[in-house]
């Protein structure tokens, strides 16, 4: 048993969360300002993957949002329609309002959250919570 136990602890997790083809978001940046503009249409999912130094600004709801490979990465977003999943970010700030909230595989990352149902949170370390600001009226 302690052998096992010692070879699952180092054994690299990885999680198959993944927006799916075609959804619109940012990819493959590095140290950009990035904004999604207020008024864009809410039906579809939102991306954000592969992102490095990036302030990330999303003004405009989606059904899903979806986060994956960020690093030093700061996100506000409005509230979304339906869940928020999270994977494999590192050093990270991210303001996020969902009805779910999924976060795995993810470290040091600071999490201002408000979600309708208790966040998943699986093989993170480091990870701190605290509430969603108010949001000014036009938003």
């Amino acid at each position: 048993v302690a052998a096992a136990t010692a070879w699952l602890a180092h054994v690299r997790r990885t999680d198959t969360f993944q927006a799916a083809a075609g959804a619109q978001g940012f990819r493959q940046r590095t140290g950009e300002t990035l904004v999604r503009p207020a008024g864009e249409p809410i039906d579809g999912d939102f991306a954000l993957e592969s992102l490095e130094r990036c302030e990330v600004y999303l003004l405009s709801s989606s059904r899903v949002l979806w986060i994956r490979g960020l690093d030093r990465c700061t996100v506000f977003a409005v509230p979304t329609r339906g869940a928020v999943y999270v994977t494999e970010c590192t050093d990270c700030t991210l303001y996020l309002g969902a009805r779910q909230l999924r976060i795995h595989t993810s470290k040091a990352v600071d999490s201002y959250i408000h979600t309708a149902s208790h966040p998943v949170i699986e093989h993170c370390s480091r990870l701190r919570f605290a509430p969603y600001p108010p949001l000014p009226p036009p938003l």
